[in-house]
């Protein structure tokens, strides 16, 4: 929800922080208040966290820094080998610490049903004199919260505005190579790129302090006589090529000439250019055409949704007592929901779930997804009472409502 991303960059207001800073400009916020982020994740925590991902998620803790390059990247996962690896300089950075952290598993989801895209948080616990990483960009926005301690942070021009994370693959790629490939800067460029890019301020993030920096800012941070510990809420947001990528894919279903095979042996032979070319705009012409914005945008929208994890426990979704048209119910914490009409049927979806219906539900479902908390009665769509009652005991079923005591 915009309240969480409001929390994080106050007193700099959402529509402030929308219309001047993301996706545009780096944004710090300083507060003089060393408890501001306790509750999201309060400093005695983090070697609880570190503890228990040793034990239960080992392959997310990685170590950086010019210690962990001498030893040879080698990872060990238990506490006294991170203690003793920090105490040799070793920053140790915690990949998805939300899976970790319930208050900061659900800061994250608020933030994804907020901004409508995925969200992860990184940890990062850096020893004192030490820096962890290099200058560089990153390919998604970040905010950077100083949960402990203080560092000192150096940010730069941007050289390339907003560089792609993930452009559409090709079958035969691996999604997560893309962001160097269809002309994006290599890697070996970035660093050198990010090297000469000019320094826009220096600053030190003190402990309850926020840091914005959109993606493709060049940035690099080290601590001084004291340790530190911050978190980077990371944003990988939709952009306009995921929708151009998904409304393709929908002409291409519709129209046979997208799905023909290219020439045979097209890798190792001359390339005819103006055959290309006309067989290419024939088909940029077709795509104009069939363009349906609409239907990308809710199958967009469809992915977003189905592809978020769900949270709460399995136990959740018992029916606790009798339902009748007083009843309370809620959506379960941190559900994210869209509801799409297909033809002459209606469609709620939220994380791995789905309830369809036939399309005189529309109201009572587009009500339901959009009302946080309400009552059986309040249903609207000219639903009897029994109706009423069957559809929230179907969704209590699912878990995606749940019943509230009195």
């Amino acid at each position: 929800m915009k309240d969480a991303l409001a929390n994080l960059i106050a007193p700099i207001t959402t529509e402030d922080f929308l219309a001047q800073y993301w996706e545009q400009s780096p944004l710090r916020v300083a507060r003089n208040e060393r408890d501001y982020f306790g509750k999201i994740l309060h400093p005695q925590e983090i070697e609880e966290v570190l503890t228990t991902a040793c034990l239960t998620h080992s392959d997310s803790i990685e170590l950086l820094g010019e210690t962990a390059k001498k030893e040879g990247g080698i990872q060990r996962h238990s506490m006294h080998f991170l203690a003793e690896a920090f105490n040799r300089g070793a920053t140790i950075r915690l990949l998805h610490t939300q899976r970790l952290h319930p208050p900061l598993r659900h800061l994250t989801r608020d933030l994804e049903r907020g901004l409508s895209c995925p969200v992860g948080a990184n940890l990062y616990w850096t020893p004192p004199q030490q820096q962890g990483l290099q200058r560089h960009w990153d390919m998604h926005d970040v905010l950077v919260l100083q949960i402990a301690g203080r560092k000192h942070w150096r940010v730069c021009e941007a050289p390339v505005a907003l560089p792609l994370q993930s452009p559409p693959a090709v079958s035969l790629e691996e999604q997560r190579t893309l962001m160097w490939e269809r002309g994006a800067v290599p890697t070996k460029t970035m660093h050198a790129m990010s090297e000469q890019s000019a320094i826009q301020s220096e600053f030190t993030l003190e402990q309850g302090d926020t840091l914005y920096l959109p993606r493709g800012v060049p940035h690099e941070a080290w601590t001084g006589e004291s340790a530190s510990a911050h978190l980077t809420i990371g944003f990988h947001v939709l952009t306009w090529t995921d929708l151009l990528g998904v409304a393709l894919g929908q002409v291409a279903n519709q129209d046979a000439r997208f799905r023909k095979a290219l020439p045979v042996g097209f890798a190792a032979s001359t390339l005819d250019e103006g055959l290309w070319q006309e067989q290419v705009h024939a088909l940029l012409q077709s795509f104009v055409e069939r363009l349906n914005v609409t239907n990308a945008f809710e199958e967009l929208a469809e992915i977003f949704i189905r592809n978020r994890p769900d949270v709460g426990s399995p136990g959740e979704s018992e029916m606790e007592s009798a339902l009748d048209a007083d009843t309370r119910l809620a959506h379960h914490s941190g559900r994210l929901c869209r509801v799409i009409v297909q033809a002459e049927a209606v469609a709620l979806y939220w994380g791995h779930g789905k309830f369809e219906a036939p399309r005189v539900m529309e109201t009572a479902l587009r009500f339901i997804a959009q009302t946080s908390s309400f009552r059986v009665g309040e249903i609207p769509g000219g639903l009897s009472q029994r109706n009423q009652i069957a559809l929230v005991r179907q969704l209590v079923v699912k878990r995606f409502l749940r019943v509230l005591s009195e």
